[in-house]
Protein backbone atom coordinates (compact mmCIF):
# COMPACT_ATOMS: atom_id res chain seq x y z
CA UNK A 1 0.00 0.00 0.00
CA UNK A 2 1.31 3.42 -0.97
CA UNK A 3 0.86 6.31 1.40
CA UNK A 4 1.31 9.97 0.65
CA UNK A 5 1.46 12.87 3.06
CA UNK A 6 1.02 16.55 2.29
CA UNK A 7 2.21 18.95 4.93
CA UNK A 8 1.77 22.64 5.48
CA UNK A 9 1.87 25.15 8.30
CA UNK A 10 -0.89 27.51 9.33
CA UNK A 11 -0.41 30.59 11.45
CA UNK A 12 -2.79 33.32 12.52
CA UNK A 13 -2.11 36.84 11.32
CA UNK A 14 -5.17 38.40 12.94
CA UNK A 15 -8.47 37.29 14.40
CA UNK A 16 -9.85 36.51 10.92
CA UNK A 17 -6.78 35.98 8.75
CA UNK A 18 -4.23 33.20 8.57
CA UNK A 19 -1.23 32.34 6.48
CA UNK A 20 -0.71 28.95 4.91
CA UNK A 21 2.84 27.96 4.05
CA UNK A 22 4.69 24.90 2.86
CA UNK A 23 8.33 24.35 1.95
CA UNK A 24 8.93 25.40 -1.65
CA UNK A 25 5.59 27.20 -2.08
CA UNK A 26 4.58 30.83 -1.94
CA UNK A 27 2.67 31.75 1.21
CA UNK A 28 -1.07 32.07 0.88
CA UNK A 29 -3.17 34.43 2.97
CA UNK A 30 -6.65 33.13 3.80
CA UNK A 31 -9.45 34.99 5.51
CA UNK A 32 -12.01 33.27 7.69
CA UNK A 33 -15.74 33.80 7.48
CA UNK A 34 -16.29 36.33 10.22
CA UNK A 35 -17.72 38.69 7.62
CA UNK A 36 -20.65 38.00 5.35
CA UNK A 37 -19.62 36.39 2.04
CA UNK A 38 -20.61 39.56 0.17
CA UNK A 39 -18.00 41.52 2.16
CA UNK A 40 -15.30 38.91 1.58
CA UNK A 41 -14.46 39.46 -2.08
CA UNK A 42 -10.78 40.41 -2.00
CA UNK A 43 -9.09 37.51 -0.21
CA UNK A 44 -8.98 33.76 -0.53
CA UNK A 45 -11.41 31.99 1.79
CA UNK A 46 -11.66 28.36 2.90
CA UNK A 47 -14.61 28.03 0.48
CA UNK A 48 -12.43 29.16 -2.43
CA UNK A 49 -9.79 26.61 -1.45
CA UNK A 50 -12.35 23.81 -1.06
CA UNK A 51 -13.85 24.54 -4.48
CA UNK A 52 -10.37 24.78 -6.04
CA UNK A 53 -9.39 21.44 -4.49
CA UNK A 54 -12.50 19.76 -5.88
CA UNK A 55 -12.20 21.39 -9.32
CA UNK A 56 -8.51 20.52 -9.73
CA UNK A 57 -9.01 16.97 -8.45
CA UNK A 58 -11.92 16.51 -10.85
CA UNK A 59 -9.82 17.82 -13.74
CA UNK A 60 -7.03 15.37 -12.92
CA UNK A 61 -9.48 12.46 -12.66
CA UNK A 62 -11.04 13.42 -16.01
CA UNK A 63 -7.71 13.82 -17.83
CA UNK A 64 -6.43 10.49 -16.49
CA UNK A 65 -9.66 8.74 -17.52
CA UNK A 66 -9.58 10.35 -20.98
CA UNK A 67 -5.98 9.23 -21.43
CA UNK A 68 -6.97 5.66 -20.49
CA UNK A 69 -9.77 5.76 -23.09
CA UNK A 70 -7.37 7.09 -25.72
CA UNK A 71 -9.02 10.51 -26.09
CA UNK A 72 -6.73 13.37 -26.93
CA UNK A 73 -7.68 16.41 -24.84
CA UNK A 74 -6.18 19.49 -26.46
CA UNK A 75 -7.18 21.88 -23.68
CA UNK A 76 -9.15 21.85 -20.43
CA UNK A 77 -10.32 24.97 -18.61
CA UNK A 78 -12.94 25.21 -15.93
CA UNK A 79 -14.98 27.90 -14.27
CA UNK A 80 -16.21 27.09 -10.79
CA UNK A 81 -18.98 28.46 -8.59
CA UNK A 82 -19.53 27.63 -4.95
CA UNK A 83 -22.90 28.38 -3.38
CA UNK A 84 -23.18 29.45 0.25
CA UNK A 85 -26.55 29.41 1.95
CA UNK A 86 -27.56 30.76 5.30
CA UNK A 87 -28.98 27.88 7.36
CA UNK A 88 -29.61 27.97 11.10
CA UNK A 89 -27.88 31.35 11.44
CA UNK A 90 -24.67 30.27 9.72
CA UNK A 91 -23.38 30.00 6.17
CA UNK A 92 -22.82 26.54 4.73
CA UNK A 93 -21.37 25.46 1.40
CA UNK A 94 -24.30 23.73 -0.27
CA UNK A 95 -23.36 23.28 -3.92
CA UNK A 96 -20.49 23.52 -6.37
CA UNK A 97 -20.97 24.05 -10.08
CA UNK A 98 -18.13 23.13 -12.43
CA UNK A 99 -18.26 24.39 -16.00
CA UNK A 100 -15.36 22.80 -17.85
CA UNK A 101 -14.62 23.81 -21.43
CA UNK A 102 -12.93 20.86 -23.09
CA UNK A 103 -11.22 21.11 -26.45
CA UNK A 104 -11.19 17.82 -28.34
CA UNK A 105 -9.51 16.81 -31.56
CA UNK A 106 -12.66 15.37 -33.12
CA UNK A 107 -16.46 15.43 -32.84
CA UNK A 108 -16.20 11.64 -32.63
CA UNK A 109 -14.67 11.99 -29.15
CA UNK A 110 -17.58 13.88 -27.55
CA UNK A 111 -19.55 10.78 -26.52
CA UNK A 112 -16.45 9.09 -25.07
CA UNK A 113 -15.46 12.31 -23.28
CA UNK A 114 -18.94 12.51 -21.74
CA UNK A 115 -18.49 8.98 -20.37
CA UNK A 116 -15.08 10.01 -19.02
CA UNK A 117 -16.74 12.91 -17.15
CA UNK A 118 -19.14 10.46 -15.51
CA UNK A 119 -16.28 8.16 -14.53
CA UNK A 120 -14.21 11.08 -13.22
CA UNK A 121 -17.12 12.29 -11.10
CA UNK A 122 -17.31 8.90 -9.37
CA UNK A 123 -13.56 8.52 -8.89
CA UNK A 124 -12.61 12.09 -7.92
CA UNK A 125 -10.90 11.57 -4.56
CA UNK A 126 -11.33 15.09 -3.16
CA UNK A 127 -14.97 15.35 -4.25
CA UNK A 128 -15.80 12.15 -2.42
CA UNK A 129 -14.54 13.59 0.88
CA UNK A 130 -17.08 16.43 0.99
CA UNK A 131 -20.79 16.10 1.59
CA UNK A 132 -21.71 18.68 -1.04
CA UNK A 133 -23.75 18.53 -4.23
CA UNK A 134 -21.61 18.99 -7.34
CA UNK A 135 -23.08 19.79 -10.75
CA UNK A 136 -20.98 19.50 -13.88
CA UNK A 137 -22.01 21.35 -17.03
CA UNK A 138 -19.37 20.75 -19.71
CA UNK A 139 -18.93 22.61 -22.96
CA UNK A 140 -17.18 20.58 -25.65
CA UNK A 141 -15.37 22.24 -28.51
CA UNK A 142 -13.51 20.56 -31.35
CA UNK A 143 -10.91 21.68 -33.87
CA UNK A 144 -12.91 20.09 -36.73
Amino acid sequence: MNEYFYEFDLSSKSINTCQVSSHGFENLEVTTNTQTPAENKTKWTPEHLMAAAIASSFMTSFLETAHTFGIEILNYQSHCFIKLERKNDRYVSSEILLRPTILLKSNNDILKATKCLETAEQSCSVKNVFNIHISIHPLFKTVE
